[in-house]
């Protein structure tokens, strides 16, 4: 990965060029590419970290991005720089971003998806309304101050708070306008991972992910709450590092 605009679309925490997978990585709304920072240093040396940059105001690296289609239709581009094998990691909206860019994604196809604390395309779009109804930001960062404790210190600072709200209502508008369909469905394998207490989603809200592939897909329960890559971080670990593994044994087969 090598081109500016791969550069303008994706951090890398830890560079690794002779990876075996890189996980194109996702954040929450509200969240950005540094999220992805503590994962990538825990995983192991044989998978790269492409944490992805989410637009913000005052972004250089393109023209303004006006929805989600236009967003991963941008991700996806960048891709084609990409080495693979890769596989995508999402969070919450994050989630929704990996599945559209992968679904967009030219050339050869993400070898798995790892969607997290996600309802699946449908009911996303079926909650179009509560995103963008007045003070949905505002519901949604007390949602983050009750369910990270690491997230809530940091808004303590008016300052972060502001930027945090800034970034949500900004993240929140990608959803404008988004229109859920099954087709063109996914052909590689989907793992769901959902937090045991999170309070907006339990293992039977999210197994309609099964309609999106044409692969296997599984659901899996985790003791977090909604914010999975940071509380649950070893559980993360070890479905990236399954697919990892999973490709070294194909390649040696």
């Amino acid at each position: 990965m090598s081109t500016s605009a791969a550069a303008a679309c994706f951090w890398t925490p830890r560079r690794r060029p002779g990876a075996a997978l890189r996980a194109v990585c996702f954040p929450h709304a509200g969240g950005d590419a540094l999220s992805y920072a503590s994962l990538a240093r825990a995983l192991p040396d044989d998978v790269e970290v492409l944490a992805v940059r989410m637009p913000r105001p005052g972004d250089r690296s393109g023209p303004p991005v006006a929805d989600l289609a236009t967003f991963t239709a941008r991700i996806a581009a960048a891709l084609t720089d990409v080495a693979p094998p890769y596989m995508m990691v999402g969070q919450s909206l994050g989630a929704l971003l990996a599945f559209e860019t992968a679904r967009a994604a030219p050339g050869t196809p993400p070898t798995a998806c790892l969607f997290i604390s996600s309802a699946p395309p449908h009911r996303w779009a079926e909650t179009l309304d509560l995103y963008a109804a007045n003070g949905a930001d505002r519901a949604l960062l007390s949602y983050l101050r009750d369910g990270d404790g690491g997230v809530a210190a940091a808004l303590d600072d008016p300052a972060a708070e502001a930027l945090v709200l800034r970034d949500l209502r900004v993240d929140l508008r990608l959803l404008k306008g988004y229109a859920a369909s099954v087709e063109p469905r996914l052909t590689c394998p989907v793992r769901v991972l959902v937090g045991a207490e999170d309070p907006a989603l339990s293992p039977d809200d999210v197994t309609a992910w099964r309609r999106y592939t044409t692969g296997a897909c599984s659901v899996g329960s985790v003791p977090t709450g909604h914010f999975v890559v940071r509380q649950g971080e070893a559980f993360v670990v070890q479905e990236i590092t399954r697919v990892a593994a999973a490709g070294l044994i194909a390649e040696g087969e």
